[in-house]
């Protein structure tokens, strides 16, 4: 049964790539020109295009773009309406556009990156989409990198994708050496400063309790989401030690209220709001964090929350504990450290649940 669920899911990824290619083959065939280079001499500055939508890879790109600025460029941003928050958190001077569905949206977008020439443009999204090329293609800069993809010519760089050994942090070193012609340590630090607004309401909501417990249960995928039985087992083992919060977005929101019907806890609370400024506040103020792999891992590498990340165990096609591990504890100055739990293959919910345990509370250990 686990072999037949492994070749389904690989027989579907390559559904998936292939009417990928073949809507990029579309654009290809209409944009890919060898690129001529600036009409104008480029500004120090850089185009980052993030337009994927996805809340974790958008929070690993943050110690990028505080490198660029470290190098005295200026950044602009281009993402989606559901990821363009995340940099409002973020100190680092930038300027932010939102890009919209639909054509025109997308050409006035490009008329107005077209009054700049860049010294380069990032597409950083992991998947090169129609709008990425779109604006790659037709904006000024004298060097373009994306993540590595051969077949599209108007690229100068094409940055390596390790899926086996290298942290994601890896392709954006890469990205900043074909840039200023060196690394730096600033790439593995994320940034994310929590509004004043969101703590407080957060704080109130915590009340007077010690010990603060953190449980995600959703990664928007149903192998590595946790099940209402693994949610329960974790919240009958550490109720007696500390206030267990389990919270998400609002869809998240309404499952565990259903949960909550059929699990009477004093100590296991799910909050009336699942907004993310809110969900940020309170993993910053946790003394223990538990997520399987999602958004949530870097949020808290980003805020430095205490973590216990839990993921499948690696296949041989991808190492998601590799690529999207949380940050080194040497990363972030007030991250008191994380603990990588592994699940057999193929649903997370075969994870033995007494490692979980044991490995949050040896962090609630390290508590004063």
């Amino acid at each position: 049964m686990r072999k037949l669920d492994q070749k389904l899911r690989r027989l579907n990824h390559r559904r998936i790539d292939a009417f990928r290619k073949w809507r990029l083959q579309l654009f290809l065939a209409l944009f890919n020109q060898v690129n001529e280079g600036p009409e104008t001499p480029p500004e120090k500055r850089v185009l980052l295009l993030r337009l994927d939508g996805k809340l974790g890879d958008t929070i690993t790109a943050t110690g990028f773009i505080n490198a660029l600025h470290e190098n005295g460029y200026k950044v602009d941003i281009v993402a989606r309406k559901a990821n363009t928050f995340v940099y409002a958190y973020i100190k680092t001077p930038h300027r932010l556009y939102s890009l919209k569905k639909g054509i025109v949206s997308l050409f006035v977008l490009l008329f107005k990156l077209r009054s700049h020439s860049y010294e380069a443009i990032v597409c950083s999204t992991h998947i090169t989409d129609p709008a990425s090329l779109w604006l790659s293609r037709f904006v000024d800069a004298k060097t373009k990198i994306v993540f590595k993809n051969e077949q599209i010519e108007f690229f100068d760089v094409h940055i390596e994708k390790d899926f086996f050994e290298k942290h994601v942090t890896d392709r954006y070193q890469q990205c900043l050496k074909a840039i200023t012609g060196h690394t730096s340590p600033a790439v593995e630090k994320y940034e994310l400063n929590i509004p004043e607004a969101a703590l407080t309401a957060a704080k109130k909501f915590i009340g007077d309790h010690k010990k603060v417990i953190i449980l995600n249960s959703f990664a928007g995928a149903r192998l590595r989401n946790f099940s209402f039985a693994t949610t329960k087992a974790i919240i009958e083992a550490l109720t007696q030690d500390a206030l267990v919060i389990s919270f998400g977005n609002d869809g998240d929101l309404h499952i565990l209220r259903e949960w909550k019907k059929h699990l009477h806890n004093a100590n296991w609370v799910v909050p009336h709001r699942g907004d993310f400024a809110f969900n940020a506040a309170l993993v910053t103020l946790a003394n223990a964090v538990i997520t399987p792999d999602t958004s949530i891992v870097h949020l808290a590498s980003a805020v430095g929350a205490p973590l216990v990340a839990v993921y499948r165990e690696d296949e041989g096609f991808e190492k998601n504990s590799k690529i999207w591990a949380p940050l080194d504890s040497k990363s972030s100055e007030n991250k008191k450290g994380h603990k990588i739990i592994y699940a057999p293959l193929p649903d997370i919910n075969n994870v033995d649940i007494h490692q979980i345990v044991k490995a949050t509370k040896e962090l609630l250990a390290l508590l004063p």
